[in-house]
């Protein structure tokens, strides 16, 4: 974008600072509204606080024209991370946060905050009363919020502040909650052991859609124990907490309208459950399934009672010990409508099972696998070639490949990769086969070394799908955006 004779990349505009040799000249000061708007909108940053070194505050300090432009621009102001001080002066943020939203006019509003109860210098509590004021003061803010995202690292405290009866918020247009605890390991170690008040604040949320919890051993124990929520109206649950079987089925059957669920399972429990009852979802389209087990049976196993007539993603992710399939597993009706399938594969992953299940989801168009330390890669990529009689994955048109270097040169055998790309080229397909369009490697590499010694491998990946007229993507890092969008903000107070 060029400007005043300037020229700038916008998305780097971050802060005050940077901007600084643009906005010395007065013709920079005094740009139409417009251009205004759109400079703020790339510096804008994702997850903004009510800090005066960071947009849009640090953006009104510019000019009288600029501060008049950006505040009368809701859209900045409809949005607000908000932790309270160490130094417990929670009037001073209440203010902020009052002259923030009072900005965004009738936006709805999305406020995520984040509570402090004990000073981090000695370890004391705070006042109880500063924080009964300030939550008070709080309600005209709630009552206009559209999205609610509550923290702290001891939410048994915070449970005693939301149950209070002098507590009256209005959460008559709340669409979206979350709850998160800041400290993983202080949440497992104490929320099952501490007895705090039901709080029934949320069951008066007529619009509630969206719930996300974070925190091992906290969310089902939340949810409970702790919260009363109108589930029968959910649409999107994301619970980050080993759910044992008995769990699993009970929030599953508690939520006949969700089209978005992502979990976390203890399978170790799941095998002295017996058989959960039938249920249908049939609004259910994207099932994220993550396990942490040791020596546990299949996480498939337990959807075999489950009918999800609409679903089309489905992610089975195991962290330890991974083990996708079970005798018992086939026995899920539904394979035939999934669209896009993730998977681990990990120490225990045969490429029999996975061919099994390929053989089942015969209507994938994107696949992705996650390898943790496969020996078996190359057989898997070799077992996936269009090769007659038995033809799997038939409409498959993309795939992704997650990995990073250490599992590469600790196992991962990219032989077989060429010769399956090249037998779903165009010009090798079988007849009423989908040839490959796209593939995709994430990688997450350790050095500059690695990158050196991956390029060798990666030339050769990159010929095959230039070859075959298939797109080749190489990325850094996680690909994996739409999971993290749905969790809860967690860290986003960090850094």
């Amino acid at each position: 974008m060029s400007v005043c004779g300037y020229t700038t990349d916008l998305a780097t505009c971050n802060t005050t600072r940077t901007l600084f040799h643009l906005v010395m000249s007065s013709s920079f000061q005094e740009l139409p509204d417009d251009i205004i708007r759109e400079i703020a909108a790339h510096c804008h940053p994702e997850f903004p606080r009510p800090t005066s070194i960071r947009p849009p505050l640090s953006l009104c300090c510019i000019s009288s024209s600029w501060r008049q432009t950006i505040q009368s621009s809701p859209e900045f102001w409809s949005i607000l991370f908000a932790r309270t001080p160490d130094d417990g002066n929670h009037l001073r943020l209440l203010n902020q946060i009052l002259q923030w939203f009072g900005h965004a006019k009738s936006h709805p509003l999305t406020f995520f905050l984040s509570l402090e109860f004990y000073r981090r210098e000695d370890g004391h509590q705070y006042d109880h009363s500063q924080y009964e004021e300030f939550l008070a003061q709080l309600s005209p803010i709630v009552a206009r919020t559209r999205h609610l995202g509550l923290s702290s690292r001891d939410m048994d405290v915070f449970y005693r502040y939301l149950s209070s009866v002098s507590l009256q918020w209005n959460l008559g247009n709340l669409d979206s909650f979350d709850c998160a605890s800041d400290w993983q390991s202080y949440a497992s170690l104490l929320s099952k052991s501490r007895r705090a008040p039901l709080v029934d604040l949320f069951k008066n949320a007529p619009r509630l859609r969206h719930l996300s919890i974070h925190g091992l051993y906290f969310s089902y124990y939340a949810i409970y124990r702790k919260f009363i929520l109108p589930l029968s109206n959910l649409t999107t649950v994301v619970l980050e907490e080993l759910l044992d079987a008995k769990n699993w089925e009970h929030v599953i059957q508690s939520c006949p309208r969700i089209c978005y669920g992502d979990f976390l399972l203890d399978m170790v429990s799941f095998r002295s459950s017996g058989p959960t009852n039938h249920a249908c979802l049939a609004d259910l389209e994207f099932l994220l399934l993550e396990v942490q087990s040791f020596r546990g049976h299949s996480p498939v196993a337990q959807l075999v009672n489950l009918e999800l007539p609409n679903l089309r993603t489905l992610r089975l992710d195991e962290k330890i010990e991974p083990r996708l399939m079970s005798p018992d597993a086939f026995g899920f009706q539904n394979f035939h409508c999934i669209h896009s399938l993730i998977l681990t594969c990990g120490w225990f992953d045969g490429v029999d099972g996975m061919v099994q299940l390929f053989q089942r989801t015969v209507n994938v168009k994107e696949l992705t696998l996650t390898f943790q330390n496969n020996k078996n890669s190359s057989s898997l990529f070799k077992a996936v070639s269009y090769a007659e009689p038995h033809i799997i994955l038939p409409k498959l048109t993309s795939l992704r490949i997650q990995t990073n270097w250490q599992c590469w040169c600790g196992g991962f055998d990219t032989s077989g990769l060429p010769d399956m790309i090249k037998s779903r080229s165009a010009s090798e397909s079988p007849v009423g086969c989908e040839r490959l369009q796209s593939l995709t490697f994430a990688l997450n590499l350790r050095g500059p070394r690695d990158e050196e010694e991956a390029r060798e491998v990666l030339h050769v990946i990159t010929l095959s799908c230039s070859a075959a007229g298939a797109a080749f993507n190489l990325i850094f890092g996680d690909w994996d955006k739409e999971k993290s969008n749905r969790r809860a903000f967690r860290g986003k107070f960090d850094g």
